[in-house]
């Protein structure tokens, strides 16, 4: 009989260690799923935050884009109201040289 209880011993701490053994595994799964899941998690939050500041930096650049062709345009219509003025002053004085020669004429004609 004390082989009898002696198996029996040693089948129930083998089952004991098996259960203990499957035990272990099983929480070393839940702790890396786990750990996996916070992972990912984690990667989802930081993959978020660098599109966050992606989308800012791209309006900013945006921004300064169209401050700065703004102000090109600006130095445009500048240059060219320059232009315009410039221009509008030759044909006054081209039209004060015509009067005074048709004035000129007119007197020489009735002279």
């Amino acid at each position: 009989m004390n082989f009898f209880w002696g198996i029996l011993v040693g089948i129930i701490i083998s089952i004991s260690l098996v259960g203990v053994y499957f035990f272990i595994q099983k929480k070393k799964e839940i702790e890396t799923k786990k750990t996996a899941e916070k992972l990912l998690k984690d990667a989802q939050q930081k993959a978020k935050e660098i599109i966050g500041k992606a989308e800012n930096e791209a309006k900013l650049k945006l921004q300064q884009a169209e401050i700065q062709i703004k102000e090109e345009l600006l130095t445009h219509k500048q240059a060219l109201e320059k232009e315009f003025e410039k221009r509008m002053k030759e044909v006054s004085l081209k039209e004060e040289r015509i009067l005074h020669k048709e004035e000129n004429l007119i007197k020489k004609e009735e002279a």
